[in-house]
């Protein structure tokens, strides 16, 4: 039987991941079986793509008084296992939860059941290894910290960017693992969450998935979205499944409109075809116009609301005197499962509509209204601009991110805003947060892109930051900032760090949630 030591060089972990795939040769499945008990995790043998790693036995082994010790190598011999082992930890109610020391490593874990006469049954052996991928190289990519957390140190941090978990020092404990026809190595991917049933949810190429923490895929969209005939997947932006179970995700249908739209702004996402139709004597363009579409489990299209419906009806100044159809650009929405609202924003009219569900009736438009030119070109309500990531406070409030994209002077921000009372049009700015970032480039003002906020149960709020910073971080309600990073990559060219972006990072806060989701797969 092949034995593997601890190595944490990147020669040595390369190494090592060989001699696992050797190991496991060596050791057939119907041994494996014989050899360890069924319903064990992790399973004998596995290559997982986390050193974040839940450890459990089958209900009918808990004896009591229980540990799990835990040795880095693959080991077969008693000696060599007791002289490697690094960590031991209690075992609550058949399972547990410990971070292994690095990726690309072999382990050896056993069960010891401890006796009131204090005698311990040894249990057999147990072998698992960590995988590795290019972008949990720490001399490639990192998130590293300029604040450590206190009140928030047991946290973790998805980023899009990397397809990765963090831990709030900055190490990587998950990695979102090659998925064959769905996501690689080069694969972007937007939105990865913990979603309220402890999945993990994402949008990669305009697809929505449900993956559990080994990367089975639980769920996915249909490839269609439903409202149209157009063959081109339209889901985009935003997905996450709701408290009830079922899907929601932003969409896209393809329609003619008789007018013309301003400007190119997003027009390669949102444009169907630069063509036009002719429908009797009148002259219409083909574009896309936003959705809002929600699913069953099955797959099954429940509830959708479109736009294209309420653009006239809604919307500022569509059609006189201009006649100029904006790219609304929907990018965010929240659903209020209790309430039986849904926010959702748009970025280039800096709006907000307020959704009644499942009615679809539009009960408030918030922000820039009453002009008939986009945020580029324009003045615009000064409470927010180009805004991402709309969400509802445990307290009734409106936040987003506000990117501030017309104003030069003015940085990315968080803001809070209060609805006005029934009838009332206008919101109300209560708090305000700007990050101190340089966001001038020669003079001129940076695009920005992106941006997330989630307000934490001790009503602090966690922040990433949009293209092109790559700041990450928690802020008080007295602007005390609680933690703090920046995403970063090795520049091959100059050896040197850069700063870099993404469109979104999430948090999981949940312990109970981060339990289930280790655990529970």
């Amino acid at each position: 039987m092949v034995e593997v030591s601890f190595n944490k060089t990147r020669l040595g972990r390369l190494t090592v991941v060989m001699l696992i795939l050797m190991a496991q040769l060596l050791v057939p499945a119907t041994l494996r079986g014989a050899l360890f008990p069924g319903g064990s995790k992790p399973a004998e043998g596995a290559v997982l793509n986390y050193r974040l790693v839940g450890f459990r036995i089958p209900v009918n082994e808990h004896k009591g008084e229980q540990v799990i010790e835990i040795a880095a190598g693959w080991f077969s011999n008693t000696d060599s296992f007791k002289r490697n082992i690094f960590k031991t930890i209690d075992l609550q109610n058949t399972g547990a939860i410990a971070e292994v020391p690095s990726f690309g490593t072999a382990y050896t874990w056993r069960v010891v059941t401890v006796a009131n006469t204090g005698s311990s049954n040894l249990g057999v052996l147990h072998h698992f290894s960590t995988g590795a991928n290019n972008y949990i190289d720490t001399l490639k990519y990192r998130l590293r910290i300029t604040t450590d957390a206190v009140a928030h140190n047991d946290a973790y941090v998805f980023s899009d960017l990397t397809k990765v978990l963090y831990n709030m020092k900055g190490q990587p404990v998950w990695y979102l693992p090659n998925i064959e026809g769905v996501i690689n190595d080069i694969s972007g991917v937007r939105n990865l969450r913990i979603s309220p049933q402890a999945t993990i949810t994402f949008i990669v190429d305009n697809r929505p998935y449900e993956v559990d923490f080994d990367g089975n895929v639980l769920w996915r969209s249909p490839k269609n979205n439903s409202t149209t005939n157009d063959t081109v997947e339209a889901y985009h932006h935003e997905f996450r499944r709701l408290k009830s179970g079922n899907y929601m995700a932003l969409g896209n249908e393809s329609i003619y409109w008789k007018w013309k739209k301003t400007g190119p702004y997003d027009s390669v996402f949102y444009i169907a075809s630069k063509k036009e139709a002719l429908t009797g004597n009148k002259k219409y363009y083909k574009w896309r116009l936003g959705t809002l579409l929600e699913f069953n489990p099955a797959g099954k299209l429940v509830w959708s609301w479109k736009a294209s419906a309420h653009l006239k009806e809604t919307f500022s100044n569509y059609g006189k005197p201009t006649r100029m159809l904006i790219d609304n650009h929907e990018n965010s929405f929240y659903f209020d499962e209790k309430a039986h609202i849904v926010y959702v924003s748009y970025k280039n009219k800096s709006q907000i509509v307020k959704i009644k569900y499942p009615e679809g009736r539009i009960l408030n438009v918030y922000g820039n209204i009453g002009r008939d030119d986009d945020v580029v070109n324009g003045a615009i309500d000064p409470l927010f601009d180009g805004q991402h990531s709309c969400k509802v406070s445990a307290n009734g409030y409106i936040y987003v991110f506000s990117n501030n994209m017309s104003n030069g002077y003015s940085p990315p921000a968080v803001v809070k805003l209060k609805e006005p009372l029934k009838g009332g049009t206008k919101l109300e700015k209560i708090w305000e947060y700007a990050y101190p970032v340089v966001f001038h480039q020669q003079g001129g003002l940076v695009t920005t892109s992106g941006g997330n906020v989630i307000e934490l149960p001790d009503r602090s709020i966690f922040v990433s930051m949009c293209y092109p910073f790559g700041n990450v971080f928690i802020v008080d309600n007295s602007k005390t900032l609680l933690w703090d990073g920046v995403f970063e990559r090795r520049n091959p060219t100059t050896d040197a760090w850069d700063m870099t972006s993404q469109y979104r990072a999430s948090i999981i806060e949940d312990q109970k949630l981060l339990q289930k989701l280790v655990l529970d797969n």
